[in-house]
């Protein structure tokens, strides 16, 4: 049985199918375009190769993140340069008084130096050291009866200013500054991980200045590299600083630390504690007379590069960028007690502290590039499509904007299909044939 229909439509589906199809090309004998689109090509094309070998773009960019960036206190004394001098914070510490637009005083008495633990506090990726000191120390017997002899230990302890409360207990409010925190040896010890996997964590990698080895972590294992890192410090308008003597950190030297003193950060930020807040912020309001009493924060930028002019034969290149941050910058309040038992009754000792200070803080950002595959084909696709547009605003111009050789050029690039027409010629050249 034969279904002549059916093999007629799979004849038709095969002619449909089966075929390879070639656009028509329609070729415009125009010297002036041609010339107009080869020299956008051309012009296109030396840009394009100039951006390639400029940015690199064989190279994807990566952010580093923050591995370990702490700072760590170093013993200031026996240091070279190490002095205990008197200030003119010490000598003179009236002109520094303050009085905030909340009714809250700064009235400093005096200067006092502080132990190695209160001299600084390390929190993590911070450091704050203390200058400007409010405290209130009491001291009050808890059960029992109270007698006035009980009061002699109390004003013995917290000495003769000390306010007696007649209920066994007196209090003392006190106000001082830090002597000499700019003489503070601080150390700064830092080092980075970024994923160079294009967020696939298949290859991170990790270096710092503690070590001179690098680590490379893949999905199959960990490796060990030879690392060399370079540290400079600089300010915020790019020229270097001199943090303990030296601008420049290698390896070998920043693998204890970059060790300065907190009068060398704060140079490099372009204030002193004994400087005027108000000229940095444009006479703003609410801002003391004297960093020293208000506090500062100290913004460090740790930009990390493995692709870089000065890198020399270094591997990584590490900019610590200081800038200052005018702000009123303090420390939350803290309450320490202790109670002792005493017979029937029981002996509690308070400190209520509040500090303004420096805070040295961090942040970490970077451009770590590695070789990307998957780089090299988006640049590649980038190119092609821009390499299409020139043509097309040429094919516009020659088919819209020439005028009377538009019309022709257009007419030869549309051809018009009426079928009744083409039937009723078909239909008198079978009659003629005839």
């Amino acid at each position: 049985m034969k279904f002549p229909k059916f093999h007629g439509l799979l004849l038709h589906a095969a002619d449909d199918l089966l075929v390879v199809s070639i656009p028509q090309r329609l070729v415009v004998q125009n010297r002036p375009l041609a010339v107009t689109l080869w020299s956008v090509q051309i012009a296109l094309l030396i840009s394009m190769m100039v951006y390639i070998f400029t940015w690199q773009v064989w190279l994807q960019s990566h952010t580093p993140t923050a591995s370990i960036v702490e700072f760590t206190a170093v013993d200031a004394a026996g240091e070279e340069g190490f002095t205990n001098q008197q200030s003119k914070h010490c000598d003179s510490p009236h002109a520094y008084w303050y009085n905030h637009s909340t009714g809250l005083a700064f009235m400093p008495q005096t200067c006092e130096e502080l132990s190695a633990f209160e001299a600084v506090r390390l929190q993590g990726g911070h450091a704050f050291i203390p200058t400007n000191v409010r405290e209130r120390l009491s001291w009050v017997q808890v059960g029992g009866t109270c007698n006035k002899e009980d009061n002699v230990p109390c004003t013995t302890m917290l000495g003769p200013k000390a306010s007696t409360s007649g209920n066994c207990g007196c209090s003392l409010d006190r106000a001082f500054f830090a002597k000499n925190p700019e003489q503070q040896q601080i150390a700064l010890h830092h080092s980075f991980t970024v994923d160079a996997s294009h967020h696939q964590r298949d290859r991170i990698v990790s270096a710092g200045t503690v070590s001179n080895k690098g680590l490379q972590v893949r999905k199959h294992g960990s490796e060990e590299f030879k690392h060399e890192m370079l540290t400079l410090v600089r300010n915020v308008h790019g020229s270097t600083c001199t943090i303990g003597g030296r601008s420049t950190w290698t390896q070998d030297k920043a693998m204890h630390g970059i060790v300065g003193t907190l009068a060398d950060w704060l140079v490099c930020s372009g204030i002193s504690l004994d400087g005027n807040p108000g000229v940095h912020v444009g006479g703003e309001k609410n801002v003391a007379s004297h960093f020293r009493t208000m506090g500062v924060t100290l913004q460090l930028t740790l930009s990390y590069h493995n692709r870089h002019a000065q890198l020399g034969t270094h591997d990584t290149l590490c900019e610590v960028t200081v800038e200052s941050k005018v702000r009123w910058t303090a420390q939350p309040a803290t309450h320490d007690q202790v109670a002792i038992p005493r017979g029937n009754r029981t002996l509690k000792a308070e400190r209520w502290r509040h500090e303004h200070g420096v805070l040295l803080s961090t942040v970490v950002t970077g451009d770590y590039r590695v070789f990307s595959w998957n780089t090299i084909i988006v640049t590649v696709v980038e190119l092609f499509v821009l390499f299409q547009i020139p043509p097309f605003f040429i094919q516009l111009i020659a088919l819209y904007g020439l005028g009377t050789l538009s019309e022709m050029y257009r007419r030869v690039r549309e051809k018009k299909l009426n079928i009744y027409s083409h039937f009723h010629c078909g239909i008198a050249r079978m009659m003629v044939a005839e």
